[in-house]
């Protein structure tokens, strides 16, 4: 499970990780949950996060990788990578690099 001790968690535990998985990890919580347990709470929250990743391999890259690809300057993709980031990591410096550049 992409979740350490996931058996052991509580759902409010899981729902906090969930949305720093990636997509592929998801899928994976959300097969084993339906799978498993089937809690409503988490299936919900794991359909909710599921979706397109702003480029290919996206949740492999590191920030400053992002950065760089948000230097370009496609309009497209700093839209797709700013409702992608809100959904799920937020991260700051990422936010921070692509809200001006969106504006």
């Amino acid at each position: 499970m992409p979740i350490p001790d996931y058996r052991r968690l509580s759902i409010r535990m899981i729902l906090d990780r969930l949305p720093h998985l990636a997509q592929t990890d998801l899928a994976t919580v959300g097969a084993y949950e339906r799978a498993h347990a089937g809690r409503s709470a988490i299936l919900s929250r794991v359909a909710d996060l599921l979706g397109p990743e702003p480029c290919p391999g996206y949740d492999r890259l590191n920030e400053d990788e992002i950065i760089k690809r948000l230097g370009d300057g496609e309009s497209g993709l700093i839209r797709r990578v700013l409702d992608y980031e809100r959904r799920h990591q937020a991260h700051s410096a990422i936010l921070a690099a692509a809200e001006p550049a969106h504006a």
